[in-house]
């Protein structure tokens, strides 16, 4: 009889772990200081030349990932020379 309470809380347990919902977490790291002077740097817009639409806004990913490090600040976009979408285009301050 044991054996089978066992077998019964045993599939008791499967079936509410199965039920559960699943559990997320986002990770956001913050430094607080950085350099004393950080580097300029301009993000451009990037270009998407396939059929789907791009997956949110790429230089703004880019852009947000350097400032949180603390040594790049990142000009906005009204201050850029030039918004090239190829290398050629590029014009260097």
């Amino acid at each position: 009889m044991s054996g089978l309470r066992c077998c019964a809380a045993s599939g008791i347990f499967a079936i509410a772990l199965l039920l559960m919902p699943q559990a997320a977490a986002e990770l956001l790291i913050e430094i607080t200081h950085g350099d004393d002077k950080p580097t300029p740097l301009a993000v451009v817009p990037f270009t998407w030349e396939v059929s789907r639409s791009a997956p949110g806004t790429l230089a703004a990913i880019v852009g947000a990932d350097l400032w949180r490090t603390g040594r790049f600040s990142v000009l906005p976009r009204s201050q850029m020379l030039s918004q090239p979408g190829a290398g050629q285009r590029i014009f260097f301050r």
